[in-house]
């Protein structure tokens, strides 16, 4: 598959990477649409250590390729977005409603800093029974992939999980269904 990746610091490009497989708790992401964070561009500068040939991007949609054997509730082929912010929501950090911290200073930010990034044809998903939100069919990729960035998808946390004042829960009017706004007024914003 073909990857965008950070080959050291300033120089990046296109090269050829393995399909990756799922570990139990992850997913594999055929990627439809991502866009380019600031985040990505502060990497290839050097801002943050990442490891040559490390696959950039972290806000990103597409369709379940593969599923690890203990993730549930979703299917191959169907349509999700990705948090920009991928985290276990089982550490301590996490339970606080800390999530961008998971396990330790920027932990939850895993693609590209800890993990390949959503820049490529596949990608892999942690902790994917929290990390994946279903698109509606009512948007196009175009439209979903803004949510990543505005809202950490749709700001929910997964079932079962304790909520605390500073995570917010799922909320279905966090996706806006008027097609013909420009797509940064796309997103609505959850409590």
């Amino acid at each position: 598959m073909r990857a965008f990746v950070i080959r050291e610091i300033g120089r990046t490009e296109v090269m050829e990477k393995p399909v990756p497989t799922p570990g139990p708790e992850e997913a594999i992401v055929k990627t439809t649409a991502a866009l380019i964070c600031t985040s990505d561009v502060h990497t290839v500068k050097g801002a943050l250590p990442v490891p040559n040939d490390r696959t950039l991007g972290h806000e990103s949609v597409g369709v379940i390729h593969s599923l690890g054997s203990a993730v549930t509730g979703f299917t191959e082929g169907q349509r999700v977005a990705v948090n920009a912010v991928t985290p276990c929501y089982r550490c301590s950090y996490c339970q606080r409603g800390f999530t961008s911290q998971c396990g330790g200073p920027l932990g939850g930010y895993m693609c590209t800093v800890q993990m390949d990034g959503n820049m490529a044809e596949y990608f892999a998903v942690p902790a994917a029974q929290a990390n994946l939100t279903p698109i509606p069919d009512a948007l196009i990729d175009a439209q979903a992939v803004y949510t990543c960035r505005r809202s950490r998808c749709l700001n929910w946390r997964p079932a079962g999980l304790v909520q605390t004042s500073r995570m917010s829960a799922p909320s279905a009017t966090t996706w806006c269904t008027r097609s013909s706004a420009a797509p940064s007024s796309h997103v609505r914003r959850g409590r």
